[in-house]
Protein backbone atom coordinates (compact mmCIF):
# COMPACT_ATOMS: atom_id res chain seq x y z
CA UNK A 1 0.00 0.00 0.00
CA UNK A 2 3.18 2.51 0.92
CA UNK A 3 4.03 2.36 -2.56
CA UNK A 4 1.09 2.89 -4.58
CA UNK A 5 0.65 5.83 -2.00
CA UNK A 6 4.08 7.10 -2.79
CA UNK A 7 3.44 6.53 -7.03
CA UNK A 8 0.06 8.62 -6.54
CA UNK A 9 2.64 11.40 -4.97
CA UNK A 10 4.97 11.57 -7.59
CA UNK A 11 2.47 11.42 -10.30
CA UNK A 12 0.69 14.84 -8.48
CA UNK A 13 4.16 16.31 -7.83
CA UNK A 14 4.61 15.83 -11.53
CA UNK A 15 1.58 17.06 -12.35
CA UNK A 16 1.73 19.95 -10.29
CA UNK A 17 5.12 20.70 -12.29
CA UNK A 18 3.56 21.05 -15.24
CA UNK A 19 0.55 23.22 -14.05
CA UNK A 20 3.43 25.69 -12.68
CA UNK A 21 4.91 25.71 -16.01
CA UNK A 22 1.79 26.04 -18.00
CA UNK A 23 0.97 29.01 -15.85
CA UNK A 24 4.19 30.66 -16.03
CA UNK A 25 4.02 30.18 -19.85
CA UNK A 26 0.11 31.72 -19.69
CA UNK A 27 1.15 34.59 -17.38
CA UNK A 28 4.64 35.52 -18.52
CA UNK A 29 4.56 34.41 -21.90
CA UNK A 30 0.75 35.09 -23.01
CA UNK A 31 0.88 31.55 -24.34
CA UNK A 32 4.02 32.06 -26.16
CA UNK A 33 7.15 29.71 -26.09
CA UNK A 34 9.39 30.71 -23.22
CA UNK A 35 12.01 33.32 -24.92
CA UNK A 36 15.04 33.09 -21.96
CA UNK A 37 16.94 35.42 -23.76
CA UNK A 38 14.50 38.16 -24.10
CA UNK A 39 13.72 37.99 -20.24
CA UNK A 40 18.04 38.43 -20.35
CA UNK A 41 18.07 41.26 -22.30
CA UNK A 42 14.72 42.89 -20.69
CA UNK A 43 16.48 42.28 -17.08
CA UNK A 44 19.90 43.71 -18.33
CA UNK A 45 17.92 47.13 -19.75
CA UNK A 46 15.91 47.43 -16.50
CA UNK A 47 19.05 50.21 -15.26
CA UNK A 48 18.24 52.18 -18.03
CA UNK A 49 14.79 52.53 -17.85
CA UNK A 50 13.41 55.50 -16.06
CA UNK A 51 10.81 54.27 -13.42
CA UNK A 52 8.12 57.30 -13.52
CA UNK A 53 7.85 57.51 -17.26
CA UNK A 54 8.21 54.01 -17.88
CA UNK A 55 6.81 51.94 -15.06
CA UNK A 56 3.75 54.07 -14.16
CA UNK A 57 1.69 52.56 -17.56
CA UNK A 58 2.68 48.84 -16.55
CA UNK A 59 0.68 48.86 -13.34
CA UNK A 60 -2.77 49.33 -11.59
CA UNK A 61 -2.58 49.66 -7.37
CA UNK A 62 -6.45 50.66 -7.57
CA UNK A 63 -7.98 47.61 -6.02
CA UNK A 64 -10.85 46.57 -8.12
CA UNK A 65 -10.62 48.96 -11.08
CA UNK A 66 -10.25 46.00 -13.39
CA UNK A 67 -13.48 44.53 -12.01
CA UNK A 68 -15.16 47.75 -11.71
CA UNK A 69 -14.51 48.62 -15.60
CA UNK A 70 -15.66 45.07 -16.58
CA UNK A 71 -19.19 45.59 -14.88
CA UNK A 72 -19.94 48.40 -16.06
CA UNK A 73 -18.27 48.11 -19.44
CA UNK A 74 -19.00 44.38 -20.30
CA UNK A 75 -16.03 42.92 -23.06
CA UNK A 76 -15.62 39.46 -23.83
CA UNK A 77 -11.67 40.46 -22.82
CA UNK A 78 -13.32 41.61 -19.39
CA UNK A 79 -14.88 38.52 -18.50
CA UNK A 80 -12.14 36.31 -19.75
CA UNK A 81 -9.36 38.29 -17.89
CA UNK A 82 -12.02 38.11 -14.21
CA UNK A 83 -13.20 34.24 -14.61
CA UNK A 84 -9.57 33.35 -16.18
CA UNK A 85 -7.71 34.51 -13.47
CA UNK A 86 -9.56 32.87 -10.08
CA UNK A 87 -9.80 29.62 -13.19
CA UNK A 88 -5.90 29.78 -13.34
CA UNK A 89 -5.42 29.42 -9.63
CA UNK A 90 -8.28 27.06 -8.68
CA UNK A 91 -5.65 24.22 -9.52
CA UNK A 92 -2.90 26.14 -7.28
CA UNK A 93 -5.50 25.25 -3.95
CA UNK A 94 -6.48 21.92 -5.05
CA UNK A 95 -2.57 20.78 -5.18
CA UNK A 96 -1.94 22.73 -2.17
CA UNK A 97 -4.30 20.71 -0.24
CA UNK A 98 -3.58 17.87 -1.30
CA UNK A 99 0.25 18.43 -1.66
CA UNK A 100 0.66 20.03 2.25
CA UNK A 101 -1.25 18.00 4.97
CA UNK A 102 -2.35 19.87 7.17
CA UNK A 103 -2.46 23.27 5.62
CA UNK A 104 -4.51 25.94 6.86
CA UNK A 105 -6.87 28.09 5.34
CA UNK A 106 -4.24 30.99 5.85
CA UNK A 107 -1.59 29.12 4.83
CA UNK A 108 -3.39 28.62 1.28
CA UNK A 109 -4.29 32.02 0.71
CA UNK A 110 -1.16 33.31 1.67
CA UNK A 111 0.82 30.78 -0.87
CA UNK A 112 -1.96 31.77 -3.52
CA UNK A 113 -1.26 35.56 -2.83
CA UNK A 114 2.99 34.88 -2.52
CA UNK A 115 2.62 32.69 -6.54
CA UNK A 116 0.30 35.45 -7.85
CA UNK A 117 2.63 38.67 -6.58
CA UNK A 118 6.01 36.61 -7.77
CA UNK A 119 3.70 36.60 -11.49
CA UNK A 120 2.85 40.11 -10.67
CA UNK A 121 6.15 41.40 -9.67
CA UNK A 122 8.09 39.45 -12.97
CA UNK A 123 5.63 40.64 -15.02
CA UNK A 124 6.65 44.27 -14.08
CA UNK A 125 10.22 43.70 -14.04
CA UNK A 126 10.60 41.98 -17.46
CA UNK A 127 8.00 44.41 -19.04
CA UNK A 128 6.05 41.94 -20.20
CA UNK A 129 2.24 42.39 -18.75
CA UNK A 130 0.99 44.52 -16.08
CA UNK A 131 1.11 44.54 -12.38
CA UNK A 132 -2.61 44.57 -11.62
CA UNK A 133 -3.98 44.54 -8.04
CA UNK A 134 -7.05 42.96 -9.05
CA UNK A 135 -5.01 39.79 -10.34
CA UNK A 136 -3.63 39.88 -7.27
CA UNK A 137 -7.29 39.76 -5.42
CA UNK A 138 -8.41 37.07 -8.10
CA UNK A 139 -5.33 34.99 -7.73
CA UNK A 140 -6.09 34.92 -4.19
CA UNK A 141 -9.49 33.97 -4.69
CA UNK A 142 -9.17 31.49 -7.38
CA UNK A 143 -6.66 29.41 -5.29
CA UNK A 144 -9.26 29.69 -1.91
CA UNK A 145 -11.84 28.33 -4.25
CA UNK A 146 -9.64 25.34 -4.77
CA UNK A 147 -8.49 24.82 -1.44
CA UNK A 148 -12.30 24.75 -0.19
CA UNK A 149 -13.01 22.42 -3.05
CA UNK A 150 -10.17 20.00 -2.22
CA UNK A 151 -11.30 20.24 1.61
CA UNK A 152 -15.07 19.26 0.12
CA UNK A 153 -13.70 16.68 -2.04
CA UNK A 154 -11.40 14.85 0.29
CA UNK A 155 -13.30 13.35 3.17
CA UNK A 156 -15.37 12.10 0.08
CA UNK A 157 -12.69 10.31 -1.65
CA UNK A 158 -11.24 9.06 1.41
CA UNK A 159 -14.55 7.34 2.44
CA UNK A 160 -14.60 5.34 -0.94
CA UNK A 161 -11.49 4.56 -0.70
CA UNK A 162 -11.93 3.49 2.73
CA UNK A 163 -15.33 1.38 1.78
CA UNK A 164 -12.92 0.23 -1.28
CA UNK A 165 -10.74 -1.36 1.04
CA UNK A 166 -13.43 -3.06 3.27
CA UNK A 167 -15.20 -4.49 0.00
CA UNK A 168 -11.98 -5.91 -1.49
CA UNK A 169 -11.48 -7.43 2.11
CA UNK A 170 -14.74 -8.93 2.23
CA UNK A 171 -13.85 -10.53 -1.28
CA UNK A 172 -10.60 -11.69 -0.75
CA UNK A 173 -11.92 -13.21 2.64
CA UNK A 174 -14.21 -15.82 0.74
Amino acid sequence: MKSGFRIGTIAVVGLFTAYLYVLFIIILFKFGTPNLPFLWEQLQRLPERSFLREFTYLYNVVPFRSVLDTLLYPSIHGWINLFGNIALFVPLGLFLGYLVRGLSWSGAVLASFGLSLLLEVLQLVFFIGTFDTDDLILNTLGGAVGFALYKWIAPTAGQNETRRRHVQARVENR
